[in-house]
């Protein structure tokens, strides 16, 4: 199994470069310098004045296996752009991308060029008036490889700026371990360890795989002024109950025949498994479906200013823990046949993934130091939907 680690990094907003008054005398751009040494500075004359950000992460083009084409997140940004200033304004604006995938060792390929690089990674940029060229700026100091064009300003006009563009989610092995900080991490790994212990067959639960995405927001400081309102929808639903209804890793119908008479793996198993989601920074706001409830559609943070700064981060830890009855009776019996295992406890355990409480104290703190157990105060069985009462009626 190929288990790249990648990281991609989307950017906040498209960024000014090198930005000069016709007419006037120059001024200091936004960004200095050129290729290997592109630096964000400042602009006095353009604000961004709104921007809308529409995140849509989803599938793939084929089988999520571990290997390349992985998942996707596509990203429609609009701007608008103002010149707070009485002349006209040239100015050469840059949209970095910071993705494992351009920058070392993995590329931009050498014989790669802008036309090539806007097509793999359907990189648009276009106005009320046209769509730009672009040219191509790879390995920047600050922010990964960067998309560059220039756009014209009259006299106090504004600009509605459009940019889109798709690129794979970032993945690699993650870890269910909670620490928002060394120590926090280390205290958990520790106590996590002790009930382990005590109750060995806890250990025959892997990590996670780990797919992520980010949307950098920092850039933003770069404008004149103020942003004045700023929004950004991230549109979880498809991909959501895509990755619910899949098992860790996928197989073709001839590559699942092929197993039938052996032992599959958990990553490779049948069964579709639960996945643990995280995003930041927090304050965000949830449209959920009306006859599904627990199904979040979209999540969105409004701001009016907005300062940039934090980073939009979504997280989707993907485990081995089934979600189907069979696939939980199929664990079920593993665990207490193979490696002896208390029937309760294996039952509670199975119980905290859906928010119940173990009664047990040494499992209960292991639960503790893992990012999935979010308990819910007096949750019992009775309280769960139906298909998680029904896995717990198959463990028998």
């Amino acid at each position: 199994m190929n288990v790249p680690s990648l990281r991609l990094r989307a950017s906040h907003g498209v960024l000014l470069a090198l930005a000069c008054s016709a007419g006037a005398s120059a001024n200091v751009g936004v960004f200095s310098g050129s290729g290997h040494t592109v630096k964000l500075t400042e602009s006095a004359e353009i604000q961004m004045v709104k921007e809308r950000v529409e995140i849509y992460p989803h599938r793939g083009p084929r089988l999520f296996a571990g290997s390349l084409p992985l998942d996707q997140v596509d990203f429609d940004c609009t701007f608008e752009l103002r010149n707070l200033s009485d002349s006209p304004v040239k100015v050469q604006v840059g949209f970095p991308l910071n993705s494992q995938f351009l920058s070392k060792p993995y590329g931009p390929r050498p014989e790669s060029d802008a036309a090539e690089l806007v097509h793999e990674y359907d990189f648009i940029a276009r106005d009320q008036d046209r769509t730009y060229h672009t040219s191509f700026q790879p390995f920047t100091d600050e922010f990964g490889s960067t998309f560059l064009w220039s756009m014209e300003f009259a006299p106090g006009e504004t600009r509605n700026l459009r940019v889109s563009y798709s690129m794979p989610m970032s993945m690699t092995l993650g870890a269910f371990t909670r620490g928002e900080d060394r120590e926090t991490l280390n205290e958990n790994m520790r106590v996590a360890k002790e009930a382990i212990k005590a109750l060995p067959w806890l250990e025959q639960q892997p990590g996670a795989l780990l797919e992520f995405f980010e949307y950098v927001t920092a850039t933003g400081a770069s404008w004149a002024g103020s942003i004045e309102h700023a929004e950004f929808i991230i549109h979880s639903r498809q991909f959501e109950e895509y990755l619910a209804a899949r098992p860790p890793m996928e197989l073709s119908p001839l590559e699942r025949a092929a197993m039938v008479d052996a032992q599959p793996s958990a990553l490779f198993g049948p069964h579709a498994t639960r996945f643990v989601r995280e995003i930041e920074p927090k304050g965000y706001a949830t449209k959920t479906l009306e006859d599904r409830p627990e199904v979040q559609r979209s999540v969105r943070w409004t701001h009016a200013p907005f300062e940039a700064g934090e980073p939009i981060e979504c997280r989707y830890f993907k485990s081995v823990m089934p979600s189907t009855p069979e696939g939980a009776q199929a664990l079920f019996k593993q665990l207490t046949e193979e490696h002896g295992a208390d029937a309760a406890l294996v039952r509670q355990y199975i119980s905290a993934w859906m928010g119940i409480e173990p009664t047990d104290e040494t499992l209960r703190s292991f639960c503790v130091t893992q990012r999935w157990y979010e308990p819910v105060e007096g949750r019992q069985e009775a309280d769960l939907s139906a298909t998680d009462r029904s896995i717990l009626g198959a463990l028998r």
